[in-house]
């Protein structure tokens, strides 16, 4: 059997992905101590053929060092998923279906600073269409801050770039904004996977054009913090944003 979506369809799902990020984690509310560090997901969205028999990819990433609970999302369940989420803005799921919505295997990650390698090297498995960083399921109020990670299109110019730079820089509660190439992103994960055992075999396969340029920073807590975040991504040069730790960022 043949995967019944395309790449667009992926990267419509990308975007929606997104947007969940930001409704259902209630970033904009977020206040008060961080206590514990932001809970983080990788989840990878698979072809129809793996989806018929996920255990061979569910398998492969529990090998990985830093992973904890892996789970499985059938095409039906996924889109369900999201239709509860997006209840209040259908609009979201515009020529949105359950045949065009990948199934998913999802992972959570035991050790944050492993975060962006897990993503990058499970998207390099066998099955695996896409993969995507995000917030685990639990309330994170009492955060009071969050990373960012901005990560450009293939296509960006450098005048897109300076746009996008332009605009962090004007969103309220800003902190250590840095910007990392694609060979930086891979040199600074390279050296935290080294002597991870599986993760380290993993991520040699991830190539440079596997890994985006990005904009990394802080945003600190406050009703008025997150919400601009939208206007970031309708910019040309955008390419996908992801939420995570703190000390993802900064380390």
């Amino acid at each position: 059997m043949t995967a019944t979506f395309t790449l667009s369809d992926v990267r419509r799902y990308l975007a929606t992905l997104v947007a969940l990020t930001l409704s259902a984690t209630a970033l904009s509310s977020c206040s008060g101590d961080e206590a514990d560090p932001l809970p983080v997901r990788v989840v990878a969205m698979i072809e129809d053929d793996a989806a018929a028999d996920p255990s061979p990819v569910e398998e492969h990433i529990r090998a990985l060092p830093g992973v904890g609970e892996v789970s499985f999302r059938s095409k039906a369940d996924s889109f369900a998923d999201l239709k509860k989420s997006l209840a209040d803005t259908p609009e979201a799921l515009a020529g949105g279906t359950a045949d065009n919505t990948p199934a998913t295997v999802s992972a959570k990650v035991k050790e944050p600073a492993l975060a962006e390698a897990l993503e990058l090297a499970i998207g390099t498995f066998d099955g695996v269409l896409d993969t995507t960083l995000g917030p685990d399921d639990r309330d994170v109020d009492t955060l009071a801050t969050i990373g960012v990670v901005v990560r450009l299109a293939e296509t960006s110019t450098a005048e897109q770039r300076a746009a996008i730079e332009r605009a962090i820089r004007a969103l309220p509660r800003v902190e250590d904004l840095s910007f990392e190439t694609a060979e930086q992103t891979r040199d600074r994960l390279r050296d935290r996977c080294r002597d991870r055992g599986e993760l380290t075999t993993a991520f040699d396969r991830v190539a440079v054009r596997d890994i985006a340029a990005s904009f990394r920073f802080i945003v600190k807590s406050g009703d008025e913090s997150m919400a601009p975040l939208s206007a970031v991504m309708k910019l040309e040069g955008f390419g996908t944003m992801r939420f995570v730790p703190s000390e993802v960022v900064t380390a």
